[in-house]
């Protein structure tokens, strides 16, 4: 079972970024390069930021696609993100 969506992301005073559902609580998972502020890890954390969304996509697709190839490709990237695959 993951942490429910949405998730935030913000950065901390020491450059690193963080994510954790949007009302707060635990965090999730800290991107942190060598270099702090960077627009990298900033790419990153929206990136983690954004999973559960990318995940209903996937779900949304699933369901009410007709294309076959497509739904096989949904369901594998549903499958990974439960440790399934």
């Amino acid at each position: 079972m993951s942490t429910p969506g949405p998730w935030k992301w913000f950065e901390t005073e020491d450059g690193r970024c963080r994510i954790n559902p949007e009302g707060g609580g635990l965090v999730i998972a800290e991107c942190a390069v060598m270099e702090p502020f960077s627009e990298e890890q900033r790419s990153n954390a929206r990136l983690i930021a954004s999973a559960p969304e990318l995940l209903k996509a996937l779900k949304d697709i699933e369901v009410s696609t007709y294309e076959a190839m497509t739904a096989a490709l949904a369901r594998a990237a549903i499958d990974k993100v439960h440790g399934d695959a």
